[in-house]
C-alpha cells in the first residue's frame, strides 16, 4: 500500500524474478477511494492473484481482485468480486492449483449479521460466483484458508453463538463438490480469536487459535485427519478361465458354467453384471458365488444343441 499525491492509499506490486532483481512498482488499481488489506498468492508457474478491500465512496468496503497471467506477463486488471449491501473485511487468499485460487472474506449482509464468503478462480474460466460458507446466525469474522495438493481446502473462522461466545468453526472445500457444512471445533466458555489453519498435501490439518477464559489467554489447537475417499472400481474383472473350457464341444445341455475372475467379486455387489449370452441375447441363469473369485452360472433351462454360448462381464 502507498499513498498518492491526493493521500489516497493504493495497491502496488513488485515482482522478484528467480536469481534477479525486484521489478519497478506497478499500480494494481486506480480507484479514487482508499484501498486496504492487500493479499497476494503465487502458484508454482508464476501465476498470481491479488485481493484487497476498497471503499465504494459511501464507506462500504468491497473485495477486489487482480489476476497476473505469467504466460503474458501482465495483470488482467482490477475486478470487483462482490456487491453486497454491507461492508467486507479480512480477505484471505490461497493457491488452489495451477492458475487456481481460493479467497475467503467476512461480509456484512446489510441486516446486522456478518457471514463468511468464499469464491474460486480457475483459468481460463475466471471467477465462480461467491458463496456463503457459514450457515449459522451469529456474526462470523477473521477467516483464514489453506489448500492441499489436490485443490481441497479448509477455511477457519470465529463465530458468535446465541450465548455471546465466539467459537471456532471450520468448513471443507472439496475440489469436486464445493463447500461443505461447517463444523464447530471449539465451543468452550470464553471467546476465541485469531484462528489459523495449515493443511498438508494429504489433506490433514492443524488449527490454532487464541482462547480466553476467566481473563487468561491460551493458545489452543485441534487436528483434522483426512479420511481417504473411496473410489468406486468401475473396471470389469477379466475372465481367467471357464469350465467347460472356452471353445469346447461335446458339452451336456444341462451343464453349469463355472467362471474364474481376475479379482474378487462378491454376491450382491458385483462391479458389473455377469451374463451368459447366446447370439448376443441374454440367457436366464442363476448365480452362485464360490469363494471370492469364482462364479457358477446355472441356466434356468437346458442349453440348445449345436449352439455357441459366451460369458460376458
Amino acid at each position: 500500500l502507498m499513498e498518492d499525491s491526493s493521500s489516497i492509499t493504493n495497491v502496488w506490486d513488485s515482482r522478484l524474478a528467480p536469481g534477479g532483481d525486484w521489478s519497478a512498482p506497478e499500480l494494481l488499481e486506480t480507484g479514487i477511494t482508499a484501498a486496504s488489506q492487500p493479499r497476494i498468492a503465487v502458484d508454482a508457474n508464476g501465476h498470481a492473484m491479488a485481493v484487497w478491500l476498497q471503499d465504494d465512496g459511501n464507506g462500504v468496503l468491497s473485495v477486489w481482485a487482480n489476476h497476473f497471467d505469467a504466460t503474458a506477463s501482465e495483470w488482467d486488471g482490477p475486478l470487483l468480486l462482490e456487491q453486497g449491501a454491507g461492508t467486507a473485511d479480512s480477505p484471505f487468499l490461497a493457491v488452489a492449483g495451477d492458475d487456481e485460487f481460493l479467497v475467503t472474506w467476512a461480509q456484512a449482509d446489510g441486516e446486522g449479521t456478518q457471514d463468511i464468503v468464499g469464491a474460486k478462480y480457475a483459468a481460463p474460466g475466471g471467477w465462480e460466483a461467491a458463496e456463503v460458507v457459514d450457515n449459522a446466525d451469529g456474526d462470523a469474522s477473521a477467516p483464514r484458508i489453506d489448500v492441499d495438493s489436490d485443490g481441497n481446502a479448509l477455511a477457519i473462522w470465529t463465530q458468535t453463538d446465541d450465548t455471546g461466545n465466539d467459537n471456532v468453526l471450520v468448513s471443507r472445500f472439496s475440489a469436486l463438490d464445493g463447500w461443505q457444512d461447517p463444523d464447530i471445533i471449539e465451543e468452550a466458555n470464553g471467546d476465541s480469536a485469531a484462528p489459523f489453519i495449515g493443511i498438508d498435501d494429504d489433506g490433514n490439518a492443524v488449527a490454532v487459535w487464541e482462547q480466553t477464559d476467566n481473563g487468561l489467554s491460551s493458545i489452543m489447537a485441534n487436528r483434522f485427519t483426512m479420511t481417504p475417499e473411496t473410489t468406486l472400481d468401475t473396471t470389469a474383472p477379466l475372465v481367467i478361465s471357464t469350465q467347460p473350457l472356452a471353445g469346447g464341444d461335446d458339452i451336456s445341455v444341462a451343464t453349469a458354467i463355472e467362471v474364474v475372475f481376475s479379482e474378487t467379486v462378491q454376491g450382491g455387489s458385483l462391479p458389473a453384471s455377469v451374463l451368459l449370452l447366446k447370439d448376443g441375447e441374454v440367457v436366464p441363469t442363476s448365480l452362485e458365488f464360490n469363494g471370492t473369485t469364482t462364479v457358477t452360472l446355472t441356466p434356468v433351462g437346458d442349453l440348445d444343441l449345436g449352439t455357441g454360448y459366451t460369458v460376458e462381464v
